[in-house]
């Protein structure tokens, strides 16, 4: 009986454990502090899981540097190939502050941009 309820015990774990992983967010991205240093823009490539398949979405987000309260923040839901690959390095910056950091430009794929005026 013991080595049952050992057994049933660790399938249970492994499945816990097996489900975070899937249902968890995971991605790589680009993050730019802004030139006055008062917020940080964030750009990534998140996937998760779903009961039936993955997510692919990229998530825009810009914090206060100092207190990291979130003050803007989309989720773009797309097709795979659409948007770009904010983890490659080789490439030029996908986020751009204006020199006075009034606002955050964000490329989202191909010739289309967000751009988040702050305040």
């Amino acid at each position: 009986m013991r080595w049952y309820r050992f057994s049933v015990s660790c399938l249970l774990i492994g499945i816990s454990v097996a489900a975070s992983f899937w249902f968890s967010p995971s991605g790589t991205g680009e993050y730019q502090t802004s030139p006055d240093g008062k917020f940080t823009a964030h750009a990534s490539n998140m996937s998760r899981g779903t009961f039936i398949g993955r997510l692919q979405y990229i998530e825009l987000r810009v914090v206060e540097s100092v207190t990291q309260r979130e003050v803007w923040r989309v989720e773009f839901r797309h097709e795979v190939v659409t948007v770009p690959d904010y983890g490659d390095r080789s490439k030029q910056s996908f986020v751009d502050w204006a020199q006075d950091s009034s606002s955050v430009t964000i490329s989202v794929g191909g010739k289309r941009q967000v751009t988040i005026p702050m305040q």
